[in-house]
């Protein structure tokens, strides 16, 4: 009788295991929120010679204007010590001719525009574990705060003439897209000063701020759904559906359209050894595939489930 009850109690608690670890799975995977956007954008492929893309609204492009100013971020002014070939000389040289102001923020005066100017963020930006947290979310404090073009130091201009014909398209903000354009990244992106949309992306920053973003397990994802590229387009699906925002007014670059305006060298320092996989994960996968992960994911728990049952049934040890 004793043997029988340790038995069984044996094949619960392997069976309680297995189901704690596939439940856990897909709760993880729940935090990657793949859901296309592209239907509800306008998609950017192009940019005319008199700086007006596919907008039909003549007023709402003479309203706007982004700021001619280029914003970067470092830990310090000493781009020396940055992981790789820093872009800011590339930036300076390209655009200086064209009269843009091209600026390096530190960890320093992010913290300081924060204090004086977003209080309300002060303790997501203070509260997160990661530098490379308070780095996104201090890229989209300063273009809110200033307005104009942002890149990651691992971004390097190619054609000046078509990023200048974008910030003068009479667009609210711009975004860089995933490579599969289903999404919003953040590497490089404008966006006229005091942006609505942006204002909207700091908001859903701070609620996903605090203890939330912690219960996510892998370091690189927890980071993407907090602050990086998963946060910004989630900000969109909820600023599109709050304010019944035109599609003009935030678009998304296509992304052989962004190749050819720059280049992205991915340095990724920051990143832990789950982000590789996820870093592709993220960048290839298409609305269809979701589908195929969730089921994937159910079927396997069914069958842990099923097999499980059917053993302890049998009174087979486990």
């Amino acid at each position: 009788m004793g043997s029988f009850i340790r038995c069984t109690f044996r094949k619960c608690a392997i069976f309680l295991t297995l189901i704690t670890i596939v439940s856990t799975i897909i709760h993880q995977l729940s935090y990657l929120e793949l859901n296309d956007v592209t239907d509800t954008i306008k998609l950017l492929d192009k940019c005319n010679a008199k700086g007006a893309t596919q907008l039909d609204d003549y007023h709402t492009i003479m309203s706007r204007s982004i700021p001619d100013t280029i914003h970067q971020i470092w830990k310090i002014t000493d781009t020396t010590t940055y992981s790789s070939q820093a872009s800011n000389t590339f930036w300076q040289d390209n655009f200086g001719p064209l009269n843009y102001t091209v600026t390096l923020w530190t960890d320093q005066e992010i913290q300081h525009l924060i204090e004086s100017e977003y209080t309300w963020l002060l303790s997501t930006y203070k509260g997160y574990t990661q530098d490379i947290q308070r780095a996104d979310l201090g890229r989209l404090v300063v273009v809110h705060a200033k307005g104009g073009i942002y890149a990651d130091l691992d971004v390097f201009p190619r054609n000046p003439t078509a990023i200048d014909c974008l910030r003068r398209s009479g667009t609210q903000a711009i975004f860089s897209p995933t490579s599969s354009n289903s999404g919003f990244s953040n590497h490089f992106f404008m966006a006229e000063k005091g942006s609505m949309f942006l204002y909207e992306t700091l908001r859903t920053a701070k609620q996903r701020g605090g203890s939330h973003h912690r219960r996510i397990l892998l370091p690189y994802l927890q980071v993407f759904w907090s602050t990086g590229p998963i946060m910004v387009t989630a900000a969109f699906r909820q600023y599109w559906i709050l304010r019944d925002a035109p599609r003009d007014e935030v678009a998304l670059l296509d992304h052989e359209f962004t190749k050819r305006m720059v280049g992205h060298a991915a340095g990724r320092s920051w990143h832990s050894a789950d982000g590789v996989f996820l870093n592709e994960f993220a960048d290839h996968i298409k609305l269809i595939e979701t589908w195929v992960i969730w089921s994937v994911a159910t079927i396997t728990l069914g069958i842990v489930v099923v097999k499980t049952c059917r053993l302890l049934k049998r009174g087979f040890p486990l």
